[in-house]
């Protein structure tokens, strides 16, 4: 799978207010990262998810850079999960 932007354009699950936002921003203090960098690493350790974040600036670039040194417990893993559940798998991609 291809996560292709994987932020999108929102800014919403890394608010701090909703239950998604408190999550990434509490792992990320305890790692002294961003919650970016917290989502980021979520995503990359998955070996069939081929991420490829958005960069507009060289700062972000560093930042998107930063999440590869962070090593996510499993309780912190958990916790991601619940914050963020996914919906009903699909099917397979069609074959041609």
């Amino acid at each position: 799978m291809v996560a292709y932007t994987p932020f999108g354009q929102s800014p919403a699950p890394f608010d701090a207010r909703s239950k998604q936002g408190r999550t990434l921003a509490e792992i990320a203090a305890a790692h002294q990262a961003t919650a970016r960098q917290v989502a980021l690493r979520f995503l990359l350790r998955q070996p069939e998810v081929f991420v490829i974040p958005k960069a507009s600036t060289l700062a972000h670039v560093v930042e998107n850079a930063g999440a590869l040194a962070l090593e996510l417990s499993d309780a912190e893993i958990a916790r991601i999960d619940a914050a963020f559940p996914r919906g009903k798998p699909r099917g397979g991609l069609p074959m041609l």
